[in-house]
């Protein structure tokens, strides 16, 4: 259809079509649905909701949680990578400051532990920091859809995801604290 009204043929067959449906007896039927489909029947009433969303802030959170964990269950490459790196970064801070725990007796050696441990969780702050774009660079264009929508608010949405990660963090917690601690105090 858009070949045969293309602005060539307008100039070719001498016609202009805008002109054509502006004296149509379709284009004053439009204008007439248009005017009355515009005002609202008599007796009507504005819609009113008591609140913004349908569901409560609880089982808002409830379903974003529920929707997170089964995204995070489907996306087992990045969970991975994250507790191997968990596990290599405990191996070699561990080896790196080996017996580190039993030199305490100036203060310089207490300020090296404590050194050792902020880069390590630093380290550890900046690869998930980097692990998880790709994750939330997806998650980011379903959220935006979903609370267009009004399916939720983003405070329920933002606690989902922090409750949702917790159990990842600790069992990164935990893995590191096996693996490093282990090797640095061994010999105290």
């Amino acid at each position: 259809m858009l070949e045969i009204t293309s602005s060539v043929q307008e100039i070719t067959l001498g016609v202009d079509f805008i002109d054509v449906y502006k004296h149509s007896e379709l284009y004053r039927t439009n204008k007439e649905l248009i005017k009355r489909l515009s005002s609202p029947a008599p007796g009507s009433k504005d819609l009113y909701f008591p609140t913004q969303y349908q569901q409560s802030f609880f089982r808002q959170f409830i379903a974003c949680l529920l929707k997170q964990h089964w995204s995070y269950g489907r996306n087992p490459p990045y969970n991975t990578v994250r507790f191997l790196f968990t596990v290599f970064i405990a191996l070699m801070f561990g080896t790196m400051f080996w017996d580190l725990g039993s030199k305490t007796a100036k203060e310089q050696d207490l300020l090296n532990a404590m050194g050792s441990m902020y880069t390590a969780v630093l380290f550890l702050g900046v690869q998930n920091s980097g692990s998880v774009q790709p994750v939330v660079s997806i998650e980011i264009a379903v959220f935006y859809r979903e609370r267009a929508a009004g399916m939720y608010s983003a405070f329920p949405y933002a606690m989902a995801q922090v409750v949702v990660e917790l159990p990842y963090l600790l069992a990164q917690a935990v893995a590191y604290s096996l693996f490093n601690d282990r090797i640095r105090m061994d010999c105290c």
